[in-house]
Protein backbone atom coordinates (compact mmCIF):
# COMPACT_ATOMS: atom_id res chain seq x y z
CA UNK A 1 0.00 0.00 0.00
CA UNK A 2 1.38 3.68 -1.15
CA UNK A 3 0.23 6.80 -0.65
CA UNK A 4 -0.93 9.10 -3.12
CA UNK A 5 -1.98 13.21 -3.55
CA UNK A 6 -5.51 13.72 -2.73
CA UNK A 7 -7.95 15.62 -5.86
CA UNK A 8 -9.65 14.19 -9.27
CA UNK A 9 -12.71 12.65 -10.12
CA UNK A 10 -14.92 10.42 -7.97
CA UNK A 11 -15.10 7.17 -9.83
CA UNK A 12 -18.13 5.92 -8.20
CA UNK A 13 -17.24 3.88 -4.84
CA UNK A 14 -19.38 6.16 -2.08
CA UNK A 15 -17.87 4.28 1.01
CA UNK A 16 -15.59 7.01 2.26
CA UNK A 17 -16.94 10.52 3.41
CA UNK A 18 -16.04 13.44 1.05
CA UNK A 19 -13.98 14.80 3.44
CA UNK A 20 -11.31 12.74 2.51
CA UNK A 21 -11.10 14.50 -1.40
CA UNK A 22 -14.13 13.20 -2.88
CA UNK A 23 -14.11 16.41 -5.67
CA UNK A 24 -18.35 15.31 -7.39
CA UNK A 25 -19.97 16.88 -4.64
CA UNK A 26 -22.08 13.66 -3.64
CA UNK A 27 -19.86 11.90 -1.14
CA UNK A 28 -16.49 9.19 -1.59
CA UNK A 29 -13.57 9.56 -2.73
CA UNK A 30 -14.15 6.64 -5.78
CA UNK A 31 -11.69 4.42 -6.94
CA UNK A 32 -9.28 5.94 -9.69
CA UNK A 33 -5.86 5.85 -11.19
CA UNK A 34 -3.15 7.53 -9.90
CA UNK A 35 -3.23 9.52 -12.83
CA UNK A 36 -6.68 10.94 -11.63
CA UNK A 37 -5.62 12.46 -8.30
CA UNK A 38 -3.95 15.69 -8.66
CA UNK A 39 -2.73 17.21 -4.93
CA UNK A 40 -5.28 19.15 -3.18
CA UNK A 41 -3.80 21.47 -0.38
CA UNK A 42 -4.44 20.39 3.08
CA UNK A 43 -6.41 17.38 2.02
CA UNK A 44 -4.99 14.11 3.69
CA UNK A 45 -3.16 11.44 1.24
CA UNK A 46 -5.15 8.87 -0.88
CA UNK A 47 -3.78 5.07 -0.47
CA UNK A 48 -3.48 3.44 -3.27
CA UNK A 49 -2.22 -0.40 -4.61
CA UNK A 50 -0.09 -1.39 -7.38
CA UNK A 51 2.34 0.70 -9.55
CA UNK A 52 2.77 2.29 -12.80
CA UNK A 53 0.09 2.55 -15.20
CA UNK A 54 -1.99 -0.36 -12.68
CA UNK A 55 -1.91 1.81 -9.45
CA UNK A 56 -5.60 2.13 -8.70
CA UNK A 57 -6.33 4.50 -5.50
CA UNK A 58 -8.18 2.64 -2.66
CA UNK A 59 -8.64 4.83 0.04
CA UNK A 60 -7.15 7.65 1.91
CA UNK A 61 -5.41 8.44 5.80
CA UNK A 62 -6.28 10.74 7.64
CA UNK A 63 -7.03 12.35 11.37
CA UNK A 64 -9.63 14.71 13.04
CA UNK A 65 -10.47 16.31 15.57
CA UNK A 66 -13.53 14.66 18.05
CA UNK A 67 -15.30 14.77 21.30
CA UNK A 68 -17.82 13.34 23.11
CA UNK A 69 -18.96 14.22 26.86
CA UNK A 70 -22.01 12.98 28.93
CA UNK A 71 -24.82 15.30 29.31
CA UNK A 72 -24.06 16.32 32.65
CA UNK A 73 -20.23 17.74 31.92
CA UNK A 74 -21.43 19.41 28.70
CA UNK A 75 -20.73 23.44 29.53
CA UNK A 76 -17.92 23.38 31.77
CA UNK A 77 -15.27 23.86 29.27
CA UNK A 78 -13.70 20.60 28.78
CA UNK A 79 -14.44 19.99 25.33
CA UNK A 80 -12.90 23.21 24.65
CA UNK A 81 -9.95 22.16 27.10
CA UNK A 82 -9.57 18.82 25.14
CA UNK A 83 -9.93 20.23 21.65
CA UNK A 84 -7.07 22.76 22.12
CA UNK A 85 -4.97 19.75 23.66
CA UNK A 86 -5.30 17.71 20.27
CA UNK A 87 -4.84 20.62 18.09
CA UNK A 88 -1.25 21.51 20.49
CA UNK A 89 -0.44 18.02 19.71
CA UNK A 90 -1.51 17.56 16.79
CA UNK A 91 0.49 20.13 15.27
CA UNK A 92 3.30 20.44 17.69
CA UNK A 93 3.84 16.64 18.37
CA UNK A 94 2.69 15.57 15.32
CA UNK A 95 3.53 17.96 12.89
CA UNK A 96 0.26 18.02 11.16
CA UNK A 97 -0.71 20.85 8.34
CA UNK A 98 -4.14 20.56 8.81
CA UNK A 99 -6.86 19.68 11.66
CA UNK A 100 -10.46 19.30 11.18
CA UNK A 101 -13.73 18.78 12.61
CA UNK A 102 -17.05 17.88 11.43
CA UNK A 103 -20.71 18.16 13.24
CA UNK A 104 -24.32 18.71 12.01
CA UNK A 105 -25.12 21.97 11.45
CA UNK A 106 -27.80 22.17 14.21
CA UNK A 107 -25.28 21.23 16.39
CA UNK A 108 -24.73 24.53 18.01
CA UNK A 109 -22.34 23.97 21.27
CA UNK A 110 -20.48 22.09 19.24
CA UNK A 111 -19.96 24.90 16.27
CA UNK A 112 -18.79 27.10 19.31
CA UNK A 113 -16.08 24.94 20.61
CA UNK A 114 -14.61 24.57 17.44
CA UNK A 115 -14.84 27.99 16.71
CA UNK A 116 -13.50 28.66 20.57
CA UNK A 117 -10.48 26.76 20.10
CA UNK A 118 -9.25 28.46 16.54
CA UNK A 119 -11.09 26.38 13.89
CA UNK A 120 -12.95 27.82 11.01
CA UNK A 121 -16.15 27.16 8.91
CA UNK A 122 -15.04 25.92 5.84
CA UNK A 123 -18.21 24.66 4.21
CA UNK A 124 -21.72 22.95 5.00
CA UNK A 125 -22.48 19.88 3.23
CA UNK A 126 -25.11 17.13 2.95
CA UNK A 127 -24.47 13.70 2.99
CA UNK A 128 -27.23 10.07 2.51
CA UNK A 129 -28.02 8.78 5.95
CA UNK A 130 -30.33 5.41 5.34
CA UNK A 131 -31.70 6.21 8.92
CA UNK A 132 -31.68 10.00 9.47
CA UNK A 133 -31.83 11.65 12.88
CA UNK A 134 -33.47 15.05 13.76
CA UNK A 135 -31.84 17.77 12.40
CA UNK A 136 -29.69 15.88 9.69
CA UNK A 137 -31.51 17.38 6.89
CA UNK A 138 -29.95 20.68 7.50
CA UNK A 139 -26.22 19.25 6.70
CA UNK A 140 -23.15 18.85 8.35
CA UNK A 141 -20.43 21.38 9.03
CA UNK A 142 -16.60 21.04 8.30
CA UNK A 143 -14.46 23.61 10.33
CA UNK A 144 -10.92 23.61 9.88
CA UNK A 145 -7.32 24.94 11.40
CA UNK A 146 -3.99 24.97 9.08
CA UNK A 147 -0.81 25.20 11.01
CA UNK A 148 -0.13 28.41 9.42
CA UNK A 149 -2.99 30.11 10.98
CA UNK A 150 -2.34 28.43 14.78
CA UNK A 151 1.16 29.40 15.03
CA UNK A 152 -0.25 33.01 14.93
CA UNK A 153 -3.01 32.48 17.10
Amino acid sequence: METAPVGGADHGDRVMPDRFGGTSGHGGIGEGTAESSAPVPGRPPRLSEGGGDTRRIVGCAGLDLGYRLLRRYWRKGLASEGARELVRHGFEDLGLTRIFAETMTVNAASRATMTAVGLQHVRTFHTHWDEPISGSELGEVEYAISREQWLVR
